[in-house]
């Protein structure tokens, strides 16, 4: 038996339905379910969400930059501070 997928971007599921795929109308609903502390570090300290992908592409890369550095933690060294340890869980919630 073979097996299909389909695979679509983002341009159907506005089509279908524009509010419930909309970038800012979705990250507006995970702003008012996060912790101030949460908060903070979805907006890398600027107070205010990120609402377009283009916003959201220095969190990709700080991303990439904490699972490379948590690579080489060991008993005796940590590069990076709890904020960071933790930038995984909470950009999850993104």
């Amino acid at each position: 038996m073979e097996i299909s997928s389909i695979l679509f971007g983002n341009g159907i599921g506005l089509a279908l339905d524009a509010h419930h795929f909309n970038l800012a109308n979705a990250i507006n609903i995970i702003w008012n379910e996060v912790n101030d502390e949460e908060k903070n570090v979805i907006a890398l300290g600027k107070n205010i969400p990120p609402l377009s992908e283009s916003e959201l592409e220095n969190h990709h890369q700080i991303l990439s930059a904490t699972k490379i550095l948590s690579k080489f933690n060991n008993e005796n060294i940590n590069w990076l501070q709890p904020v960071g340890d933790n930038f995984e869980n909470t950009y999850k919630k993104m």
